[in-house]
C-alpha cells in the first residue's frame, strides 16, 4: 500500500503474528482465529489490497449506483468490524483508509499532495454512501445534544485521519451554507440530492443531505413523546474531529479554504474593498465571513467539548498532537487573482501553507481568522481605517458561528 500523503503524515503499519488453523470463509476473505489474541483477524484478499493503489478500481468496487436510497452494500461490506483487524500487512484502519480515500478522490494516499481530480458521479456517490454507513446512528440522539457526547458513530479506531482527508475533498459539498445557497427554497424532504454537476468545473457534486431529520417516538406505555435526530454527516465529523490527526486535516481544510475566501475579495486602485466576493465562486457573497468562519468556529467547539466531557482525556496532549499533524498556517495569496476563477475543491484544501505551526493561539480559530485578515489588508495595501470595519464583521461571524454550531 502507498504511503501516506498529505503533508508526509504517514502511520506506522502495524503487523500481527501468526494465526492457527480455525477459518470461516467470508464474502471478502478469511476471517481467522489469531493465535496469542482473543479476537478475530482478516486475511485480506490480494484483489481487496490491490484496491488501495488503484483508484478506478476501489471506486468501481464501491460504487452503490446513481440512485439515492439504492446501495449495493459495498462500502458497508468493506467497513464491517470484521475488518477491522487484519492478520497480516498494514492494519485494518491503515488499508479501509487507503481504499476510501483512494475511492472518493480518485487518487492514492502517494498522490494526495499534488493537484486534485474531479469528482466522477461514482466517487461521491462513495463518499455519500461512507457518510451513510460510517454515520448511521448506532443509538438514540436525544437533545440536548451534546457534541463529544458518548453516543458518538463507531468507526475502526485510526481510521478518522482518512476519513478527515475524504471530507476535505467534498468540503465545499458537505457544508450546509453552501447546499443552501444552492438549493435555494426546496423544500427538506427534495434535499437529499446525491450529486449534481459543478456549473462551472463539470465535477460531480455530492450534497449530503442539509438537515439532521428529526424523528418523533412515542411510548406505547406512558404515552410520552420524545423527539429526536439524526445527522448522519454531522456524526461522522465528530467522531473524526475526535482524533488529533483527524482533527489536524479538517483544521488545516477549513483554513486553507478561508484563506481562499480571503482571495477572493477585491480593492480597487485606492485600496478600497470594492466588490466584495465573486457571487459565482462564493454562495454568500453577501456575508464572505460567515462562509469562511463556520467550519473553524465549529471545530472550536468540538475541541472545547472533548476536553470538558473526557473524550480527550488530556487536552495539552491533543493540542499538541494536533500541531504536530498540521502542514501549517494559511495566508491569502501574495497578489489577487486577475481572473478569479473556480478550482476544486480537492485543490483548495490542499492549498499550500504559508509558515509553520508554531504560533501560540494556533488552536484559537478566531485568533487565526483575525491575522489572515490583517495579513491580507497588509498585502492588498488595505488602509487601516478600511479593514478594521471588516476585522469587527469577521469577529462577529465567528461569534455567530460559534454559538449556532450543533444549534448551541
Amino acid at each position: 500500500m502507498a504511503a501516506r500523503g498529505a503533508a508526509g503524515r504517514r502511520r506506522v503499519e502495524k503487523w500481527l503474528g501468526p494465526v492457527v488453523s480455525l477459518a470461516l470463509l467470508v464474502p471478502m476473505g478469511l476471517v481467522l482465529w489469531r493465535a496469542g489474541a482473543d479476537r478475530w483477524c482478516w486475511d485480506v484478499p490480494p484483489e481487496i489490497a490491490a484496491l488501495a493503489d488503484d483508484p478506478a478500481a476501489a471506486t468501481a468496487y464501491l460504487d452503490p449506483g446513481p440512485d439515492a436510497g439504492e446501495t449495493t452494500g459495498a462500502v458497508a461490506a468493506l467497513l464491517a468490524p470484521a475488518h477491522w483487524v487484519t492478520c497480516d500487512g498494514p492494519s485494518g484502519p491503515d488499508l479501509l483508509g487507503a481504499i476510501i480515500v483512494a475511492a472518493t478522490t480518485g487518487q492514492t494516499l502517494a498522490e494526495q499532495d499534488g493537484p486534485a481530480v474531479p469528482h466522477t458521479l461514482a466517487m461521491a456517490s462513495v463518499a455519500y454512501e461512507v457518510v451513510a454507513v460510517l454515520g448511521e446512528d448506532p443509538g438514540v440522539r436525544r437533545p440536548p445534544f451534546v457534541p463529544g457526547g458518548a453516543e458518538r458513530s463507531a468507526i475502526p479506531p485510526g481510521l478518522e485521519p482518512y476519513l478527515g482527508l475524504m471530507l476535505a475533498a467534498y468540503l465545499t459539498d458537505t457544508d450546509p451554507l453552501v447546499q443552501l445557497a444552492e438549493l435555494g427554497d426546496a423544500p427538506a424532504d427534495e434535499r437529499l440530492v446525491r450529486t449534481v454537476p459543478d456549473p462551472e468545473t463539470g465535477e460531480g457534486r455530492a450534497l449530503f443531505t442539509t438537515a439532521a431529520e428529526r424523528i418523533t417516538e412515542t411510548d406505547p406505555d406512558s404515552g410520552t413523546t420524545t423527539e429526536y435526530f439524526t445527522d448522519p454527516l454531522s456524526d461522522l465529523i465528530l467522531a473524526v474531529a475526535s482524533h488529533p490527526e483527524g482533527y489536524a486535516v479538517l483544521y488545516d481544510a477549513h483554513r486553507a479554504y478561508a484563506a481562499h475566501c480571503l482571495d477572493l475579495l477585491t480593492v480597487d486602485e485606492d485600496g478600497k474593498l470594492t466588490s466584495g466576493t465573486r457571487a459565482a465562486a462564493l454562495p454568500h457573497f453577501a456575508d464572505p465571513f460567515t462562509e469562511m468562519t463556520r467550519g473553524i468556529a465549529v471545530l472550536s467547539v468540538l475541541r472545547d467539548a472533548f476536553t470538558e466531557e473526557g473524550v480527550v482525556s488530556d487536552g495539552a496532549a491533543f493540542d499538541a498532537a494536533v500541531r504536530e499533524h498540521s502542514r501549517g498556517v494559511f495566508l491569502s495569496a501574495a497578489e489577487p487573482p486577475g481572473q478569479p476563477s473556480s478550482v476544486l475543491a480537492g485543490d483548495l484544501t490542499r492549498r499550500a501553507p504559508a509558515g509553520p505551526a508554531d504560533d501560540a493561539a494556533f488552536l484559537d480559530g478566531r485568533a487565526q481568522l483575525l491575522m489572515m485578515l490583517e495579513d491580507w489588508a497588509d498585502r492588498r495595501g488595505l488602509p487601516e481605517q478600511e479593514w478594521v470595519p471588516l476585522r469587527a464583521a469577521v469577529a462577529s461571524s465567528y461569534h455567530w458561528s460559534h454559538r449556532s454550531a450543533f444549534g448551541s
